[in-house]
């Protein structure tokens, strides 16, 4: 995940900080969560370097009861989340959190960027 963001990231000059809680390291995730947490992350990650126009990245991958939380955030232009349409990437994304049994949150405003936040239960 480190790799693959700082492929799409600095190649773009936008600049991130990437923290993982090491309680995570002791938790195992089904095949298909796995596959499914790394899209939506992708995914994610594309869409700051394709269209924020930001300068910074923040991600974060904590543990919190029980419950996998990956949230990222940018410092970028913001969208108007109502106004996004159901592009292929965004409906994935919510496909896919769902199949977790998890919540996948996109919250936006413009000029003050963009947090994206998904929970999924771990076992």
């Amino acid at each position: 995940m480190r790799e693959f963001t700082t492929g799409m990231l600095e190649a773009r000059g936008i600049g991130f900080s990437f923290t993982i809680d090491d309680k995570i390291y002791n938790r195992k995730l089904r095949l298909e969560n796995r596959h499914d947490f790394f899209m939506i992350y992708k995914e994610t990650i594309t869409n700051i370097a394709k269209y924020a126009q930001c300068s910074f990245a923040d991600v974060r991958i904590q543990l919190r009861k029980g419950q996998l939380v990956l949230r990222v955030q940018d410092n970028g232009t913001g969208f108007n989340v109502n106004e996004a349409g159901n592009g292929d990437g965004l409906m994935n994304m919510q496909r896919r959190a769902y199949r977790m049994n998890g919540q996948l949150s996109i919250q936006s405003q413009i000029g003050k960027g963009t947090v994206v936040t998904l929970m999924f239960p771990t076992t």
